[in-house]
């Protein structure tokens, strides 16, 4: 009888020594029952508590870092004694720092079999550093099999000074280690053939389940071989994989996982190229493209060596569909370089320094096309002198033709693929087929032979300028075109530069505006307005403006470049010189609103006249305007039949909310008042209503 209960009292005390594990610090006391917290008694004005994120649940065990005058802050959270067993001799917790710079913290798992207080009886058992760990949670493991059967106490020691943090969760006991360095040895349509490291255990559950979903803890397939061959999927899906060892015939390993891959294409594939560099010279300061296809992302690209690039990146995507480039910024991105090509070196898309996208944004839209090419299109589509009616057009040629096609196509339409003109032989060529007022995109093929055409290129799209010049003041441009500029705007570049003026939200206020990205390259890059009558002022005449830009670059100490403001009054076959340039502005506030007034009455009488803002800089600093708005002395009142016209136009247009029309007559108001903006949607108002 006494054996018995001897025996009893001997299992009472081992669930007793196990009771602490798992822990996960979501209980209501902190340090949980039977655990300890202390320190070297070198900075004492943090400790260890609770905090979140966590790993699972609420709460995570939470170290902060400590600036101390001279040496080390320790910090040391203590387990209630335990004894390891065969069956649970795995130390295993889930931990994660919260800054990415490396400031030298110290972070080592201790062990004591005397006290559970006193320092010196404490041995290392491991130590990482900051680079050991990383701003979301790892799993971290460490082996207590020297200490079977012996009863011990473990600490958990961050030593720094004014360092990092140090976050632990989900601390557990397992019975052996659990899987490692898992790879793919096959990759197929329905699924894969995977491998992985574990030299201690024989066999081996996995459980698959499709990217983002929780697995249940059941595996789908028990007791499997290494490697092993999994045929389940489908094809382009992101799947997750856990894996467990088994340890004995009743015990198992941690779950290791997720590790994520995608199944393979259903059909051909073809390998595309992201080719990235830096104009400054170091990497891509966090920047980076996703490629996205058919809804399921194939990888993250960025430039990690530091230098100028090129580097060159490969990622292999379906035949016969639909893919995507998302930009997600980084700390430099005007230092960003790229460009996306195929095997066959033909380009799609590209930007270089200073023009990146939009932070989160799809900025190119493709469909794959493995077929073979004997015949490359041509690149560096570019436009200029534009007309009422056309453009004309310049490109690179890549294989030698000598004769093209073109295919223009009014902005909101589909490409048909029939050439509009074709098996023209000039490079460049002057289109004239257009109407006013219109954007356009063009498309261009080359012929190598008689019947080799190439694949028909990427599209530049431009604008044609306004047969109508604008005759009724005040008139105001807000840029609150939802595609590169409002309709009549032009913008075009006078040398090799890139970039263009084009319309976007205010980082700040996100509010509507125009801008020009600075480039490392020199840009001479305009932007013109509609043709204005002056022909019908008789009074003064202003220009105001709002603009904002960098005084350290375009002014003092750097002088880079210079916006100015010049006239023409004979349809741009020469221009004024500058009748106002920043600097006209004295000292002025880096990136805040100015206002510009330009006295513009010398120009009265004009029946066309262009203003254009001209950006002249190298390597500067992004330039930015809005609220374009001249006015004329009359109070911005345009009375119809004192002008005497059929037709006037009314801008902003379009305009957000009302805007007020007045007019007056001797006689009784009849008939009816026909609106129409400027894609020809019309409203008519019976006069005597207004």
């Amino acid at each position: 009888m006494r054996k018995i209960l001897f025996s009893a009292i001997i299992i009472f005390m081992q669930i007793a020594l196990f009771a602490q594990f798992p822990e996960s610090f979501d209980g209501n006391v902190f340090p949980p029952a039977g655990w300890r917290v202390f320190d070297n008694d070198n900075g004492t004005e943090q400790s260890w508590r609770r905090s979140d994120p966590a790993y699972m649940g609420q709460q995570a065990a939470f170290i902060r870092w400590e600036n101390v005058p001279d040496g080390q802050a320790e910090d040391w959270l203590v387990t209630p004694r335990f004894t390891p067993t065969q069956q649970a001799h795995i130390l295993s917790f889930y931990e994660k720092d919260n800054y990415a710079i490396d400031y030298a913290s110290v972070y080592t798992v201790r062990v004591s079999t005397a006290s559970a207080n006193n320092p010196a009886d404490f041995v290392v058992l491991d130590q990482q550093n900051e680079l050991d760990l990383g701003l979301s949670y790892k799993f971290h493991e460490v082996d207590l099999s020297d200490y079977i059967g012996q009863q011990i106490y473990i600490a958990f020691v961050m030593s720094n000074d004014d360092g990092d943090d140090w976050m632990i969760d989900e601390i557990h006991l397992a019975p052996c280690s659990r899987p490692q360095n898992m790879e793919i040895l096959e990759l197929f349509a329905e699924g894969a053939v995977f491998s992985w490291e574990d030299e201690q255990s024989n066999t081996w559950d996995i459980d698959i389940v499709e990217s983002g979903q929780t697995p249940s803890g059941v595996p789908a397939f028990s007791s499997i071989q290494n490697p092993f061959t999994w045929t389940g999927g489908q094809a382009l899906t992101h799947y997750d994989v856990y894996l467990r060892a088994n340890c004995s015939a009743n015990t198992k390993s941690n779950w290791f996982g997720p590790f994520s891959f995608y199944t393979a294409c259903s059909n051909s594939s073809c390998d595309y190229k992201l080719v990235l560099a830096d104009s400054y010279g170091d990497d891509w300061n966090g920047a980076s493209i996703e490629v996205i296809q058919d809804g399921v992302s194939m990888g993250y690209f960025t430039q990690h060596e530091a230098g100028f690039g090129p580097y060159e990146y490969t990622v292999s995507l379906c035949d016969s569909m639909q893919f995507e480039l998302v930009w997600h910024a980084g700390n430099w991105d005007s230092e960003c370089i790229f460009s996306f090509r195929d095997d066959y070196d033909q380009e799609y898309f590209s930007f270089t320094a200073g023009n990146f996208p939009q932070n989160n944004a799809i900025f190119f839209t493709g469909k794959t096309d493995c077929s073979p090419v004997t015949c490359r299109f041509p690149t560096q589509l570019s436009t200029s002198e534009y007309t009422e009616n056309g453009a004309k057009i310049s490109w690179i040629e890549k294989d030698n033709a000598t004769r093209w096609d073109i295919e223009f196509v009014a902005e909101g339409q589909e490409p048909s693929g029939i050439p509009t003109v074709n098996d023209i032989d000039q490079n460049p060529y002057i289109w004239t087929g257009g109407q006013s007022g219109t954007y356009y995109r063009a498309f261009i093929r080359s012929t190598c032979n008689d019947q080799d055409h190439s694949r028909w290129s990427q599209p530049t799209i431009f604008a044609t300028r306004c047969n109508e010049a604008v005759g009724v003041f005040p008139y105001s441009q807000g840029f609150t075109s939802d595609y590169l500029l409002p309709i009549c705007w032009i913008s075009e570049t006078r040398n090799q530069s890139t970039g263009m003026w084009q319309t976007t939200l205010d980082n700040y206020s996100e509010e509507p505006i125009v801008y020009c990205k600075h480039e490392n390259d020199q840009q001479d890059v305009w932007l013109i307005s509609p043709p204005l009558d002056f022909s019908g002022v008789n009074t003064e005449l202003t220009l105001t403006f709002d603009w904002k830009m960098s005084y350290y670059w375009m002014v003092y100490p750097y002088d880079k470049g210079d916006l100015s403001v010049k006239i023409s009054i004979d349809n741009g076959e020469s221009w004024s010189p500058a009748i106002w340039t920043e600097k006209e502005a004295g000292f002025f506030e880096s990136f805040e609103w100015k206002n510009a007034r330009i006295d513009l009455t010398e120009f009265t009488g004009y029946p066309s006249v262009w203003i254009a803002f001209q950006y002249k800089a190298k390597d500067a600093a992004t330039v930015y305007l809005d609220n374009f708005l001249i006015e004329d002395g009359s109070g911005g009142i345009t009375s119809v039949i004192d002008n005497e016209k059929q037709k006037f136009m009314v801008f902003p247009n379009p305009f957000r909310d009302s805007f007020e029309m007045i007019f007056s007559s001797d006689q009784a108001a009849s008939g009816k008042l026909n609106i129409s903006d400027l894609n020809g949607d019309q409203s008519a108002i019976e006069i005597g209503n207004v």
